[in-house]
C-alpha cells in the first residue's frame, strides 16, 4: 500500500510501550466535473471512479481503528467521508475544512489561464478567501485537534487546505510524497503517526490502468489543478 508515513513515534510510561495515536489526511476521491468549472463548495458528486475510489478507501482503513473523521461538508468530501465511515464511525463537520470561497466558483477554467488568478485574482472586487485566510482557519482547526488528540483520526478536506499550511513555512510541499508526510509531522510539532492519503494520485486506490511509466522520460510535476490525466497534484511554494 503506497501510503505516505513518517516514522512511527512511541513514548515510554512506567516501563510500559505506549503507541501514539495516528491522524490521517485524506483529500476527497475524483468528482465528476465534465466542464471542467472551478468547482469551489458547489455540490458535485463523485464521479464513478471517485466512488469506487471511496470503496477502496473504506477498505483500506478498516483495520485502521479509527475513532472518528473530521470533514469538510462540501458534497465530494461528505461522500468520501461517509463511505470510509460506511456507517460506523462518527463524523464531524468543521467548517474550517472547508474548500476555499472563490466568487469565480461554477467558471469553466479556459485553457492557458492561470487556475490561481481564477481562483483568488478578483477578491479586491468581489471578496472571497485568500490563502492566507485558508492558512489561519485551517490552523486554527489542527492547533484544536492536536491539543487533545488520543485516538486515530481521519481529517477529509480539499487540495488548498491540506497543503497550503505546509507551504506557508517555504517549503515546497508535493502532496502525494513521502515528503509531504515528513513536513506534516515536522509542521504539527507533535509525535503522531502522520499519514498522507491522495486518492487521485495514489494507484491503491485507482480503478482505471495506468500507462506504464517511461523511465526515459523526464519527470513532470504538475502545479495547479488535478485532471484525471495528470496523476500528481503539486504546489510548489515560492
Amino acid at each position: 500500500v503506497h501510503v505516505h508515513t513518517v516514522l512511527l513515534y512511541q513514548k515510554i510510561s512506567h516501563g510500559i510501550l505506549i503507541s501514539m495515536p495516528s491522524l490521517y489526511l485524506v483529500r476527497h476521491c475524483e468528482y465528476d466535473n465534465p466542464r471542467n468549472v472551478l468547482p469551489g463548495r458547489l455540490p458535485i458528486e463523485l464521479s464513478e471512479h471517485g466512488k469506487k475510489q471511496a470503496e477502496k478507501l473504506s477498505e483500506y482503513f478498516k483495520d485502521k481503528s479509527i475513532s472518528k473523521i473530521y470533514s469538510s461538508a462540501v458534497l465530494r468530501c461528505k461522500q468520501t467521508s461517509e463511505a470510509i465511515a460506511g456507517g460506523s464511525i462518527s463524523i464531524a463537520y468543521d467548517k474550517r475544512l472547508l474548500e476555499g470561497h472563490s466568487a469565480y466558483q461554477g467558471i469553466a477554467c479556459e485553457p492557458g489561464h492561470s487556475l490561481t488568478q481564477y481562483f483568488y485574482g478578483h477578491i479586491s472586487e468581489l471578496d472571497g478567501e485568500s490563502l492566507s485566510d485558508i492558512h489561519a482557519r485551517i490552523t486554527s482547526f489542527f492547533e484544536e485537534l492536536l491539543a487533545n488528540l488520543h485516538e486515530n483520526v481521519i481529517v477529509c478536506s480539499h487540495g488548498d487546505p491540506l497543503y497550503t499550511m505546509a507551504g506557508f513555512r517555504g517549503k515546497r510541499l508535493i502532496a502525494t510524497s513521502k515528503f509531504a508526510a515528513r513536513l506534516w509531522r515536522r509542521y504539527l510539532g507533535t509525535a503522531q503517526h502522520v499519514s498522507v492519503v491522495y486518492p487521485f494520485a495514489e494507484a491503491e486506490f485507482g480503478t482505471i490502468e495506468r500507462p506504464k511509466a517511461r523511465y526515459d522520460a523526464p519527470k513532470i510535476l504538475f502545479a495547479g489543478r488535478l485532471t484525471p490525466d495528470k496523476g500528481i497534484y503539486t504546489l510548489l511554494a515560492a
